[in-house]
Parts: C-alpha cells; structure tokens; sequence
C-alpha cells in the first residue's frame, strides 16, 4: 500500500493517471486551467500538484 500525502487520503491509482495524462497532453498549462480541471473532479489542487511532483521525481530518478 502506498503512503498516503501529508495525512490525507490516497487517491486512487486510475485518478492520478488520468491527471498526468493530462498535464503530459496540454501544452503551456497554466495553474489556473490545471486547478479548475482537478477541482471539477473534486480534487485539491494542492493535492494534485502532488501526484504531478511525485510523477516528476520518478521519472527523474528512472532517467539517470
């Protein structure tokens, strides 16, 4: 089971895929448009920036 962020829940796997599809298929993505697509899925986007900065570091760490 993976850790949950900062004492909240875990969001499910599917749902933290579907966010970075997005953020990988938008070009030039501001927070304003990224906060209203999570927030329309009754995600914080606190808690989403998260998922995106987790995916960001794996990726990292799977490139060197």
């Amino acid at each position: 089971m993976r850790k949950e962020i900062e004492g909240r829940g875990e969001m499910p796997r599917k749902t933290e895929q579907k966010i970075i599809k997005y953020v990988k298929t938008k070009k030039n993505l501001g927070d304003e448009t990224f906060h209203k697509y999570v927030e329309r899925m009754g995600i914080s986007p606190h808690e989403a920036e998260e998922v995106i900065y987790r995916a960001f570091r794996e990726e990292s760490k799977r490139r060197k």
